[in-house]
């Protein structure tokens, strides 16, 4: 048996691929094996595959018949593996070279079932990539935790390790648990891992930035289809059974950290809805992704019936309309007052830190920076009730005077 093993699914990536094995091959460690799932990609990822098994003998090489995607890559991967330990590394990223070692090490040392560790971004900005910390300041976490206990931990810090490829396991406790990745879906860590910290018994974390995650125009973060919509809303409920089936089990504090997570995952549930519009009204998407957008459409009807038709006109006739928040109710004002022909001027928050730089194709500014058109704009506030009277008396005393408070929540 291997110490570790390291499972990289791939799919069409021959232009990072060989970055990614080399950093692999090029471990300070020895006794870790190497699979590879090829899921039927139609560049030439097989090919560099089967180029680098020839050459080493701790690497065996999986092929798919047909592509289904990461997870079940991944689940063909932890099947074959030969490994005490498991790691994922994504075929566009790299292992920092002491990365499988330290991992190794610090999870057999601690005897856990996980370990967590950190990572840095490789930006593409279009001409290189330039390496970026995530963080600079991480939370202490001393000793070993029962994994209920330092997930709300992760949570509270907003330090949670939600990627696998940020992790090492005992192969054992994933398999005594049916630890599997639920196929047929994206965003797929977002379960796998919520999962894994409820079943683990012991699980530790060290704050060293093994893994470089590779940024590029065709990360699959970047997919804006109906299948994120629907992934999200397939987490939610997986989450929400596993939570009715084991409440009785749990803290407080273990609640309230599930909790947060449940809301945070419901929030990206609502953003990743707007972008299936374009495909429904095209017939595109499956029935689930159309029934989903049929009932939040409604809710967004809901929301524009409390502006009279004399007010959706006015507002098209407006010189410039302001939507005050960048949340997940700014969101929605945007896509819904869009979809009724009006023009937005710009989104205004209070602060762009933690926010976008736009919504829908829609600049983000600091309120302060749109101070110029005080005159001949409509604000129209999205935000939650409590902060509805504090912004307002705030844009008044700036020289605002044509709001409308929009939503209430």
């Amino acid at each position: 048996m291997k110490r570790v093993t390291v499972i990289v699914p791939v799919y069409n990536v021959e232009k990072y691929l060989r970055d990614c094995l080399d950093s692999i091959l090029s471990q300070d460690f020895e006794e870790f094996e190497i699979i590879c799932v090829e899921d039927c990609s139609t560049d030439d990822s097989m090919k560099i595959l089967r180029e680098y098994e020839k050459h080493t003998s701790i690497m065996r090489v999986y092929c798919h018949d047909v592509n289904r995607g990461l997870s079940a890559a991944r689940n063909t991967g932890l099947k074959y593996a030969d490994g005490e330990y498991i790691m994922f590394v994504d075929s566009d990223d790299i292992l920092r070279k002491d990365a499988v070692k330290k991992a190794y090490e610090y999870i057999a040392d601690n005897k856990a079932d996980v370990a967590y560790f950190n990572f840095t971004y490789l930006r593409e900005n279009g001409y290189e990539y330039i390496k970026e910390n995530v963080k600079k300041d991480y939370g202490s976490y001393q000793g070993t935790y029962l994994g209920r206990d330092l997930f709300p931990v992760f949570i509270t810090n907003n330090e949670w390790k939600v990627e696998s490829w940020r992790q090492i396991y005992r192969k054992k406790f994933l398999i005594d648990n049916d630890l599997w990745f639920y196929e047929g879906i994206i965003h797929e860590d977002l379960l796998y891992s919520f999962q894994v910290a409820m079943a683990a018994k012991k699980a530790v974390n060290f704050n060293e930035e093994l893994y470089i995650y590779r940024q590029h125009s065709g990360s699959l973060n970047s997919t804006k289809d109906g299948r994120r919509a629907e992934s999200f809303f397939i987490v939610l409920c997986e989450i929400l059974s596993w939570c009715r089936s084991h409440a009785s089990e749990l803290t407080e504090s273990q609640w309230k950290g599930i909790k947060k997570y449940i809301t945070t995952l419901y929030a990206d549930c609502r953003r990743a809805m707007l972008y299936i519009n374009e495909d429904y009204e095209a017939g595109l998407g499956n029935d689930v992704q159309k029934c989903m957008f049929e009932l939040y459409n409604r809710g967004l009807q809901d929301k524009c019936s409390r502006l009279s038709d004399s007010q959706i006109e006015y507002l098209r006739r407006c010189d410039r309309v302001i939507v005050y928040g960048a949340g997940t109710i700014g969101t929605e004002v945007v896509y819904m007052l869009r979809r009724r022909g009006i023009i937005i001027f710009a989104i205004a928050v209070s602060s762009l830190e933690n926010n976008p730089k736009e919504i829908c194709g829609v600049k983000v500014f600091p309120i302060e920076e749109l101070s110029l058109y005080r005159n001949d704009s409509t604000v129209l506030l999205a935000v939650a009730a409590k902060y509805k009277s504090e912004i307002e008396n705030k844009l008044m005393s700036m020289g605002f005077h044509n709001i409308i408070a929009l939503i209430s929540n």
